[in-house]
């Protein structure tokens, strides 16, 4: 895919008006490509500035384990993908950082995958 300009000079008033259809169809090209990012060339992790970790052991129940990140940030939240046991995942007591999160699970040994945001 191309580059998308990052700046687009407004036209003169007196420009001719072969000068304004050409940026019409500038601009029209310009949301055509746009669209396309938007529509299928972007991963989802990307879209909303999130990290997707797997953790293939969680542990005793109900004891803390630590998930390492790569956001540079310390994150908002995050959403269990998946999760092999019957269990609950649930915020730890140690303060997340910007290279990791604390959880618990109320179920031993489980495999999750996270979104982390």
């Amino acid at each position: 895919m191309g580059q998308i300009p990052k700046k687009v000079d407004l036209p003169d008033p007196s420009m001719s008006e072969n000068v304004i259809r050409e940026l019409i169809e500038m601009l029209t090209k310009y949301s055509m490509k746009l669209a396309d990012v938007i529509n299928g060339d972007m991963r989802f992790e990307e879209n909303i500035n999130s990290y997707i970790a797997t953790v293939s052991d969680t542990g005793s129940a109900n004891s803390e384990f630590t998930v390492p990140h790569t956001l540079k940030r310390t994150p908002n939240g995050y959403f269990v993908i998946s999760n092999t046991k019957n269990g609950t995942v649930y915020d730890g007591a140690t303060s997340w950082t910007s290279t990791n999160i604390y959880l618990k699970c109320s179920a031993a040994a489980a495999t999750v995958k996270l979104l982390i945001f």
